[in-house]
């Protein structure tokens, strides 16, 4: 039996959420996160400090898997702040206050918004670390193209293809109205456009920080879970993965995928398609 079908389903309850967060905060602060990633030593470790911690051994992709999702939830908490620029902040609760309209369009905006009517997600201060210095701080990732000293209220975001200041005389009001999308149009409403953005924007800088040891890192990392998998070096299945991971498309449904079996499945059609065409 083979590693990936001895390794559990993924849990994430609270604490292990925890747990996991504070080791990946240790290794960013042992330099194993040399780009916006955690290097194989970081896995590693934090694989066997979490493993003695909480009894589970998961593989290396289920934590992966939780560090997009972290990062998507802080991602998602820095951009959520930036709006307190624009409206009223509780300070108890460390939240926005917002009417209802405001509120549904910030969460339509992304759905992990809707935790932060409670306050802060849990385990901030280990994500400020985990995740420092890639490109989600609110600074130059929030309004790419907008001078820092301009606030996000006084902001025009109807444009799509540039940001354009409006007057600091503005009704605040008006810049608070913003947030409704018109009704009964179609098209992504400006909160959506900003939020679209935004997250392209740090796509674009993780990659302009990526360095190629990591592609490397990467590869080699899929190419052992290929033999893993059944597709033994020098056959069909594993000369297919060499030609199909180049593209990270393609290393992501690789390891969306739960089984070993439907791993080397996949790749086997994956070479009957390239035989037939």
């Amino acid at each position: 039996m083979d590693q990936e079908n001895k390794a559990p389903k993924a849990y994430w309850d609270p604490l292990s959420t925890t747990i996991f967060c504070e080791l990946c905060k240790k290794q960013k602060e042992a330099g194993n996160r040399p780009t916006a990633f955690l290097s194989n030593d970081g896995y590693k470790n934090l694989a066997i400090e979490f493993g003695t911690r909480t009894g589970k051994i998961y593989t290396r992709g289920q934590f992966k898997n939780k560090w997009d999702s972290t990062k998507a939830l802080y991602q998602a908490w820095v951009y959520y702040t930036t709006k307190a620029t624009g409206l009223g902040w509780d300070p108890v609760k460390q939240t926005i206050t917002a009417d209802e309209a405001q509120w549904a369009e910030l969460i339509k905006a992304n759905k992990l918004i809707a935790g932060f009517r409670r306050g802060p997600p849990d385990n901030l201060q280990f994500m400020d670390v985990m995740f420092e210095d890639a490109h989600v701080d609110g600074t130059s990732a929030v309004m790419p193209g907008v001078p820092r000293e301009v606030p996000v209220d006084l902001v025009d975001l109807e444009d799509d293809e540039g940001l354009t200041p409006t007057p600091p005389s503005a009704n605040r009001k008006r810049g608070a109205a913003r947030i409704a999308a018109s009704p009964g149009k179609k098209k992504k409403s400006p909160m959506q456009q900003d939020f679209k953005r935004w997250i392209d924007h740090c796509i674009n800088e993780d990659r302009a920080v990526s360095s190629s040891t990591t592609v490397v890192q990467d590869l080699e990392a899929i190419m052992e879970e290929v033999v893993a998998c059944g597709a033994q070096e020098g056959s069909v299945e594993h000369y297919m993965a060499t030609k199909l991971f180049g593209k990270l498309e393609n290393r992501v449904f690789f390891n969306t995928m739960k089984t070993s079996e439907g791993r080397l499945r996949w790749l086997k059609m994956q070479y009957e398609d390239r035989k037939r065409n």
